[in-house]
């Protein structure tokens, strides 16, 4: 009934009622269920419960003060974030962490609500309260703040705190950040290391330019002795797919060819497959070779996908390794790699192979 209730509550009019009802259960210190309840019921209802939830605010004791906060963490609205900010001074240790933590969904309010939380939140890292600086740095790696590096720096010390600075180090391009960035991949931790070669993948996969960054990072990795060594181990494993993807992009930063047959393997995984992709980009001509020698034996599916991926690799005009290959498997009996064949042959492709490609026109398939 509760359940029906909290969902029924925002088509209720008028608001003033409701909301007034709603915001007092928020004091209740026996009913738990009916607590909860209030909450989901005020935020459903949005904007118009945000300022008789900040007054509550004002007035509920610590357990009703962390309710209240849950609420406008929830509400998307520029006055709830204002009131949060004010919230990280609040007398007690466990309102200000959870302030904190609700205001990394600053961002869903628009840009100024975004900028007045990072500034706060920014102004936190300062507290000696372990907590509310976890609670804040997490805030702040959510909202994608970019901020100096000589705010996270002093954390790239701290066990429990490194993994924050690990991240915020990956949003930077300051040399202090990228050597701390670089030095986590062969950090005796395996947590630590895992992280900063996720940071590293990652940045490099969803960056519109990576070639600055990859090239600072790669001088730096590869000036460490158990570097090679230490980033293989995580593109070797099976059980992580996100930190084993983003060693696949490390990995090629350095540039050897012998790994060029982990990134192969992992076309056909439809999570691992886009930085498997990128990983195979960062050789160029030279993973044209290994491509070619698995489009000529391995199954269709893979064929397929390694043929596609020839042209992105420094298009080899002048090829004819390329063009032979690529004419064979026209002859193939899967449509995805006679697909794929003819995809590489418009870019290599000469004008005797117009005639090979009129062929196509006739195949079964309609693709």
């Amino acid at each position: 009934v509760r359940k029906e209730a909290a969902v029924t509550a925002a088509a209720i009019e008028p608001r003033e009622p409701v909301v007034a009802a709603l915001t007092g259960a928020l004091a209740e210190k026996v009913n738990i269920g009916l607590r909860n309840a209030a909450v989901e019921a005020l935020v459903a209802i949005g904007p118009d419960a945000v300022p008789a939830t900040v007054e509550a605010l004002e007035r509920l004791d610590a357990d009703g003060r962390k309710l209240a906060i849950e609420i406008l963490g929830g509400i998307p609205d520029e006055r709830g974030i204002t009131a949060l900010t004010r919230a990280l001074v609040d007398e007690d240790p466990n309102v200000r962490s959870a302030a904190a933590e609700n205001l990394g969904c600053a961002d869903r309010a628009g840009e100024y609500a975004r900028e007045i939380a990072v500034t706060a939140l920014t102004a936190a890292l300062g507290s000696d309260e372990v907590f509310l600086k976890l609670a804040a740095l997490d805030a702040l790696q959510r909202l994608d703040a970019h901020l100096p590096w000589q705010v996270f720096e002093p954390f790239a010390r701290d066990s429990v705190l490194r993994r924050y600075a690990i991240a915020a180090a990956a949003r930077s391009d300051e040399e202090g950040a990228l050597d701390v960035l670089a030095h986590a991949c062969v950090d005796p931790s395996r947590t630590v290391a895992r992280e900063a070669i996720v940071a590293i993948g990652e940045r490099i996969l969803h960056s519109m330019d990576p070639g600055p960054f990859s090239a600072r990072m790669q001088e730096r990795l590869r000036r460490l002795t158990e570097g090679h060594a230490r980033v293989l181990a995580f593109a070797r494993q099976s059980d992580d797919l996100r930190a084993r993807g983003a060693a696949f992009i490390a990995l090629s930063l350095y540039g050897d060819a012998e790994d060029i047959a982990h990134y192969i393997e992992a076309l056909l995984d439809d999570t691992l497959s886009p930085y498997a992709e990128r990983a195979l980009q960062a050789y160029g001509h030279d993973a044209v070779g290994p491509l070619l020698r698995v489009a000529r034996g391995e199954a269709p599916a893979l064929r397929a996908s390694a043929l596609s991926l020839v042209p992105t690799l420094a298009p080899p005009a002048d090829d004819d390794d390329v063009r032979e290959t690529v004419r064979i498997s026209l002859a193939d009996e899967s449509p995805e790699v006679v697909a794929a064949s003819l995809r590489v042959l418009a870019h290599t492709g000469e004008p005797a192979d117009l005639e090979r490609v009129a062929e196509e026109l006739r195949h079964h398939a309609a693709r």
